[in-house]
């Protein structure tokens, strides 16, 4: 079985593997897509979706090129980005910019460090400490700021259609 879902309306119908998508079209008239997304539903019935890996990969380095740049403004900016690409649920919103921001904002921080590292005046054992417990500090405020932006960009997504 496989799930399709009407562009317009978004109602889902379940289809066999072997029918042919473009022989079915929904009740509103609207074309059907595959929905390449499992949903899990847990006790309370709410809806997950899995990684839309593209977005997230794309995501994560849209976040570590502006956050090297523009530091905490680049992680809101790509996050944004990345939840308003996702599709219109708050929660996948928020998942997506979240790990587009810690991973993102781990490859910012590290290419400071290294940078930094590279520098021959930074080579005591305070500097060493001082830059692990900056980047863990950095990486946790940009996973923290890209989960808040992620489902802000997906509210708005919302929110225009």
């Amino acid at each position: 079985m496989v799930i399709a879902k009407c562009r317009e309306c978004e109602k889902e119908y379940q289809l066999n593997s072997s029918d042919n998508l473009g022989d079915f079209q929904c009740e509103c008239g609207g074309e059907l897509d595959y929905v390449d997304d499992f949903e899990v539903k847990n006790e309370n019935s709410i809806k997950m979706k899995r990684i839309h890996w593209n977005t997230l990969i794309l995501g994560i380095i849209v976040t570590a090129f502006l956050g090297f740049l523009l530091g905490l403004i680049g992680i809101i900016i790509a996050t944004l980005c990345v939840g308003y690409s996702v599709d219109k649920n708050y929660k996948n919103g928020a998942v997506h910019g979240a790990l587009a921001g810690f991973i993102g904002g781990f490859i910012a921080v590290n290419i400071g460090n290294v940078i930094n590292i590279i520098l021959p005046s930074n080579t005591n054992t305070e500097f060493g400490l001082l830059l692990i417990t900056g980047t863990l500090i950095g990486i946790t405020i940009y996973g923290f700021t890209g989960a808040i932006c992620g489902a802000i960009g997906a509210s708005i997504k919302q929110k225009r259609s």
